[in-house]
This record gives structure tokens, sequence and C-alpha cells, in this order.
């Protein structure tokens, strides 16, 4: 077929639309110059563009059905590199075929795969090759015509879809979208203008997602995407190297909620990662990223999420009140290890808030097989360094090796028999095993002046001085909130002695207050905790937004009570569990603990860091299968480094556990300040 050039055509338009509308030209003359148009711009590209067959492989990834269709490439390089999308080899194929324009058939083999772009590079043993050219960075913008152009299917020209630019800088500023239908046939295909020059190349890709499949799922539904072709021919330079390219991470996040005009400020940085290891903090405000000004964290997320691993980048960032200026690199990473903290193996001695001027933290018990058991410590060592670093609170030695990595060597100073020894220990990951036998801590009555219960129990008392002495079962009003609560306190309470807290979150329909009383007052008077159980509004859930009653009313016992911030832990069971791991996660910096019975994770949560330490002990009804929901959540926190134990416990449906399985509840409750 003879073909119109496209000066021409594009001069007949012009004078067109000079002279008159572009009705003049009449219908069927204006839809045969855009057919022409259209099909000139395919023809130049056309040589260039090759059919992919693969073989073998999965037959299904995720929810997607691979099968062996047909798919496109692009000629790179005259010598047999071609591209195409990481789609179309996803099923991980046996062989790989390419057919050429003049229909030659060779087999190739994958040279490198770029994940944060999405594309393939291939190579195959030819040359003289038709090239894709492109002599310089070729401009566009949203509205100009568009055309998609795929080889799939055994036909001398390429099968094409016309559409628009609808938009640019998509997916983080790396695409090109467009309403041109596009099948996943014509993935690796290339985006053209309607000069026949090349755009970018066809992938599939999600705003929200960096998965293998994702963007599949909008094919020929008017949202379509291309990288632009400048960045792919540096993708290709990279990729002949043999090497696979992965995004690089930084290891920070800001704001989950926070508007894309807002300030790049740090939310959180993520233990052992690169941020971590270069100084960055929590708080910190992103300024610069390559000496490229920063304003708002829209600007930061999209550039850094351009990043290939093993790249470097260099930041400088605004810090604290002063608004001092600090510059910080680091060396990207294409994973982050979930952090996972530190452990000695010992139960630290609990001291009421009077030492006789002891410095350190004295040794209560020490776990069997543990660091400290191998380093000879035994109970009634001091600890009285760590790393040259000294204390006076076991808090401020858990805070020290929470934030030091399990594997790593340290030096320990204590005391044992007024003599002075050094001792070197490497850290290991928290236990979760139980002690066979761990003596309850023998906390001695309060002065009589010191243990007084508030008068009338059960009723609210609106002295705040009585109310920090109220002791016993009591229930009280939340005015601010209008909901209720009850709470246990031990009778002989001693406020120079720290004591665990535990909410209880009960599920619907059921406060479970008489019942976990019974089974839970023992325990608390003999192992020093305290039971505070907000009440939900409605019998039929918690709502989401009660988080901030239940955060409230914990705040307040803090403040009226002497607990160990170690030992604050949310209990639930059965449909509380939504709610309960919801709170938990939101306020970190108040529970460090989860117990969870019959209580399943439904969505996932954040990850393990050195900020905040959090343990777990999650445990439902026999038979619990390796894909039981509760199974699967036991080991999503195992793989995100979470400390959690697992059991298994005999009872009817929906029923609370029985006294065996709480003698376990009893004994982690009292280990979870180990260290």
């Amino acid at each position: 077929m003879k073909y119109f050039r496209f000066d021409v055509l594009l001069i007949f338009i012009m004078i067109s639309l000079l002279n008159g509308p572009v009705t003049s030209l009449g219908e069927e003359d204006l839809e045969r110059a855009e057919e022409v148009a259209f099909r000139q711009a395919a023809a130049k590209i056309s040589s260039s563009v090759v059919r992919i067959q693969v073989i073998g492989g999965r037959d299904r990834v995720g929810k997607i059905i691979t099968g062996n269709a047909s798919t496109t490439g692009v000629i790179m390089s005259e010598d047999g590199y071609i591209v195409s999308s990481a789609f179309n080899f996803i099923s991980k194929p046996s062989a790989i075929l390419i057919e050429l324009f003049d229909g030659r058939r060779f087999p190739a083999k994958r040279v490198g795969t770029d994940y944060l772009k999405m594309l393939t590079l291939l190579k195959i043993e030819a040359d003289k090759l038709p090239v894709i050219k492109q002599s310089e960075k070729i401009s566009y913008e949203v509205g100009q015509w568009a055309i998609s152009v795929g080889k799939s299917y055994q036909s001398d020209f390429p099968n094409i879809s016309v559409g628009i630019i609808s938009a640019v800088n998509r997916i983080s500023g790396k695409a090109i979208q467009t309403d041109a239908k596009i099948s996943p046939v014509n993935y690796g295909g290339a985006l053209l203008n309607i000069k026949g020059e090349v755009l970018g190349i066809l992938v599939p890709l999600a705003t929200d997602s960096s998965d293998e499949t994702a963007g599949v799922e909008w094919y020929d539904s008017g949202i379509g995407f291309a990288i632009p072709f400048h960045d792919v021919s540096a993708s290709v330079e990279k990729l002949q190297k043999e090497t696979d390219l992965y995004r690089g991470y930084l290891g920070i996040q800001f704001q989950k909620k926070a508007a894309l005009g807002s300030p790049a400020n740090i939310a959180t940085v993520r233990g052992n990662s690169p941020a971590k290891k270069s100084g960055l903090k929590a708080g910190d405000r992103i300024l610069e990223i390559d000496g490229q000004p920063v304003h708002r964290v829209g600007e930061a997320t999209r550039q850094l999420e351009n990043y290939y691993a093993g790249e470097q980048i260099s930041l400088v960032v605004e810090r604290g009140d002063k608004k001092e200026t600090k510059k910080v690199s680091m060396t990207l990473v294409k994973k982050l290890v979930p952090f996972e903290g530190g452990f000695l193996g010992i139960l630290p001695a609990r001291e009421s808030n009077y030492p006789e001027e002891k410095t350190g933290v004295g040794i209560r018990y020490i776990f069997a097989e543990s660091p400290a058991e191998k380093a000879g410590l035994k109970p009634g060592d001091r600890i009285l360094k760590l790393e040259e670093i000294e204390f006076e609170e076991s808090s401020d030695l858990l805070e020290l090796i929470t934030r030091m990595p399990a594997g790593k060597n340290v030096k320990l100073t204590f005391e044992r028999n007024s003599k002075i020894e050094e001792v070197e220990i490497v850290l290991s990951s928290i236990s979760t095993e139980l002690p066979n036998q761990i003596s309850p801590l023998i906390i001695p009555p309060a002065e009589e002046e010191e243990n007084q219960i508030g008068e009338n129990e059960g009723e609210e008392n609106n002295n705040e001085n009585s109310e920090k002495k109220k002791m016993g079962h009591f229930r009280f009003d939340v005015k601010e909130h209008a909901h209720r609560c009850w709470a246990y306190v031990p009778e002989d309470y001693n406020p120079e002695y720290s004591y665990g807290l535990m909410v209880w979150l009960h599920p619907s329909d059921l406060t479970m207050e008489s019942s976990i009383l019974e089974d839970w007052k023992g325990i608390c008077d003999r192992r020093g905790l305290i039971i505070l159980s907000p009440l939900m509004a409605n019998k039929k859930g918690w709502s989401a937004s009660e988080d901030k009653f239940v955060e409230e009313v914990t705040r307040d016992f803090l403040k009226k009570y002497n607990i160990d911030l170690n030992r604050v832990v949310i209990h639930c069971f059965d449909d509380s569990a939504p709610f309960a791991y919801y709170t938990l996660f939101k306020n970190r910096d108040l529970f460090h603990g989860g117990l969870f019975t019959n209580a399943p994770l439904k969505k996932p949560v954040g990850e393990n860091n050195d900020e905040n330490r959090l343990q777990f002990y999650l445990s439902g009804q026999k038979p619990t299968g390796n894909q039981s929901p509760l199974k699967k959540t036991f080991q999503f926190f195992k793989a995100s480094k979470y400390p959690i134990r697992f059991d298994t416990y005999d009872s009817k449906e929906g029923e609370y556990p029985s006294s065996e399985m709480l003698k376990k509840y009893e004994v982690w409750f009292d280990t979870l300040d180990r260290l």
C-alpha cells in the first residue's frame, strides 16, 4: 500500500483549519485523513516491533491466568537487544521465542528486568536488525494523539489502538497515561505520536501497588501507561550489564494521612535501614533530595520512588525547634529487612521506687539457653554498664537493648559479690519460650496510710486523691466520652512498686466482667497486675472512633497508679480483635503487648521497629491448621520479626480458655519486662 507523506498531510489539514472549520473537509475526507495518519505512524515502526511467544511456566500468578498468549516487544539494537514489558514473563517461562517482521524466529534469553519500571530486556543472536531510533527527547502533552502499537497476531501489520495522552508524570512521575485501549497482548509495544515518533513502551502499572501484576486489571479500560522512551533507553543501558534493577528503599515513612501539599516531615525511621544508619530521625523535615529543593511531601514521595537499589542519595533535612540543617548520604537497598531487637535473656529485679542507693539493674531470672546463661550470668548479679553506658533503671537498659539488633556483640559490665566483672555477649532474638517455673515477685503491703480504698465501692468518686487510692473491684464513668469502665486493683496495692496493666477489650454483647474478674483476680494478686476494662458504647461492637476513649482512660490510669510502661497490654477475645489490633498499633507508645485469644488479624498492621517494642501471645481453639486465620496471623507476625508465642487450647466454640491456658498467660505476663 502507498502511504501519504506526513508533511503533505499535515499541511493539508492546517490549510483547511485556517480557511474554515474542519467539517469543510467533509466527514469522509477527515476520517480518511485520520486513518491514513494513524496507519502511517504505525507503519513507520512496524519492522521494529516483534511478536513474542512464551512456552511453559506457571499457569497462574495470583488471580491472573498467564497462559501462553503472544505478546509484544521492540528492537533496541541491531545486534538483537529487545525490550518488552516485565509482565509478559511473570509465568517464568521455560522458553521465549521472538518472531521478526520478516517471519524469522529466534530463541531469546532474558538479560535482566527493571522492577521499578517493569521492563524486561531480551537478547537474540541476530544482526542488522531494524531499530527504533529516537534522535532526541520527544516532548508530549495532555490532549495530543497517542497510538498504541502491538504485534501479537501473525500479521504483516501491527495491531493499533488510538486515543490521546490523558495525563503525564503518572505513577510517581514514571509514566505517560493514555486512554488508548491497551490489552495484555500489547504490553511491551510502543506508544506513538501522530508523526510515528516513539513516546514510550507500554507496561501495566498501578498507583497503589508495585506487584508484578499491578495494573493489569485496567486493560482496555481507557487507563493505560507507558514508560517514556528516554527512560527506557537509560534502563536498557543498565540492563545490558546482565543485572536486574530494583527499586531502592530508604527506610522512612511520612504520615499516612498527610496531604500531598504538607511539608515533607518524616514520621518514622525504620530500624536497620539506610535512613537509620545515616542518622535520620522521626520529625526531620526533608528540604532537598540530591540538590533538588523539596517543598511538599508529594514532591519527596515522587522523587524517592524513582531511585534504584545501590544508588547513593543525599538529603538535606531540617531538625528541631532551632531548625538546624543536616546533610546525610546513604546507599539505597532493594529490600528492607524487618527489625529484630536484641535479647540478653534475663528478667530484671523489680525493685521499689526507693532502692537502697543501688545503681544498675539486678537480675531476677536467667532464661535457659540465652546469651546471659551462656556468658555465665546468674540471678543476683547486678548489670552496671552496657557498652560503657551506665543506667539506673531496667527501662533504661531495655531501651538500649531494644535499639540493638539481634546478633550484635556487646560488652557488659556486672557486679557479683561486690566484685566488678566484664563479659562479651552476642545478643539473640527475643525468646518466646515460657519458663517452667517462675516464682511471683513478693510485693510487701503498703504503709497503712497509703493503703486506703475509696469510699462507696462501685460509685464514682470525684475526689482525685482518693480515686488514685481506689482498690479492689470498682466501676466508674468517663463523662467526657459517655462511657463506663470497670477495674480491678489488688487490695494490697503498694504505690512504691510498679504493676502491670491489662486493658481488657470485651467482645460484643458480653462484657464478661464477672468471669474475667474470677479468672484473673488471683493472677493480679500474685503477679502484681491491674485490670482496666473500658466498655463499648454499643453492645453490637466496637467503633474505630472509640480508640480515643480507650487511649485516654488508659493514660489516666498510668497517672493514678504506679505502672511499668513495658507491661501495658491489650487483651481481647473473639470479635473485639479488629478494634484491639487497630488501637494497639495506633498507640504503640502506650501499649507494648497484645494477648489475643481466638482473635486473628484481618488487615496488615505496622512493621516491627526499634522505637516501640511489642510482644504478642496468640492462642485459639483446637484444631488450628496451617491455613487457619490464627495460624496465618502467627506466621505474619513471625515473618515480621515480632516476638510472638502461639498456643492452642481445648474448649467449646466461643468459650474463653480454661485454667490451664490461663497459667501460661500468667507466666507470659510476668515476663514482659525481659531484657
